[in-house]
């Protein structure tokens, strides 16, 4: 096995988080220790979900401005070496640890999906490169959705209307820190864009939608075009579909892009033969 880490891509809708559970199962049960990494989870091992990062000028000032919760921020902050982090979604969902609510406005703006680019884009290498070292010296296959592509596309594009030499060489960036892992990547593409995205805005709860339709069209690339409405996301789920697929082209590594047909079995099929190499070899019988 020299593959160690299956990335699996493409637009809201496709079915990532559907293939990448199908693959962990159909590895486990072929007997390749692996383990699946969803969108959103609290414990990402390369994404920062819900959580804050402070400067040490920062969170002084967090601290001064929240002078009776004190000793609840030195319970729930991770400290860097110079640098903090609040991994404030986890604990608000553990419940663990009060978290007064005064206190969540001035941490949720530290999010670090809402930092300056640049200090977005670092802290996000820094956390690729971690894993790598990790990574390297198992014997498993990590899945992960999403975090490749979709992340540094939705934050350069959607967020702040980047150019796209700026998020090509991004992700560009993290192909060479994977490098070592032998990546496999495979980018699910809907067959009618606006069907798909269509049909999860029927499936998925109406705040879901308002929020996606927001951050979509009042930042970025949607509100620079002046976009509003699901026409106005459609156009910039266009945009950034165009982009994505630019970027696997333009990436060296070993790469296939699937039409997603909504046939679970269909699409094993399409990627079981990707599979083979990080199968054991059969045992032989006399």
């Amino acid at each position: 096995m020299s593959t160690r880490l299956i990335l699996v891509e493409g637009l809201p809708g496709s079915g990532k988080t559907t293939l990448a559970k199908e693959i962990n199962q159909h590895l486990l049960k072929a007997g390749v220790p692996s383990t699946v990494h969803l969108e959103g989870e609290l414990s990402h091992p390369v994404d920062y979900d819900g959580v804050a990062y402070f400067t040490l000028g920062r969170f002084k000032e967090l601290m001064s401005n929240h002078l009776n919760n004190q000793a609840v921020l030195e319970k729930i902050t991770i400290p860097l070496k110079d640098a903090y982090m609040i991994p404030y979604k986890k604990i608000l969902h553990e419940g663990i640890i009060h978290f007064p609510e005064e206190l969540l406005p001035d941490v949720v703006k530290n999010d670090v999906y809402e930092l300056p680019l640049g200090r977005h884009m670092d802290l996000i290498q820094k956390k690729w490169e971690e894993f790598v070292k990790i990574q390297q010296n198992k014997d498993c296959v990590v899945i992960l959705e999403c975090v490749f592509i979709q992340n540094p596309v939705t934050v350069t594009l959607v967020r702040d209307n980047a150019p796209h030499s700026l998020t090509k060489s991004y992700v560009q960036q993290l192909a060479e820190i994977i490098r070592p892992l032998e990546p496999l990547l495979i980018y699910l593409q809907a067959p009618d864009l606006k069907a798909s995205f269509e049909r999860i805005v029927q499936e998925r709860p109406k705040n879901w939608y308002e929020g996606f339709e927001d951050y979509y069209t009042n930042r970025g690339f949607g509100l620079y075009k002046g976009l509003r409405g699901i026409d106005g996301v459609l156009e910039v789920l266009n945009e950034r579909q165009k982009l994505e697929l630019e970027i696997v082209d333009s990436l060296e590594m070993e790469k296939h892009l699937i039409e997603n047909s909504y046939d679970d079995k269909k699409i094993m099929s399409a990627i079981t033969p990707l599979l083979v190499n990080l199968l054991p070899p059969p045992t032989e019988t006399r």
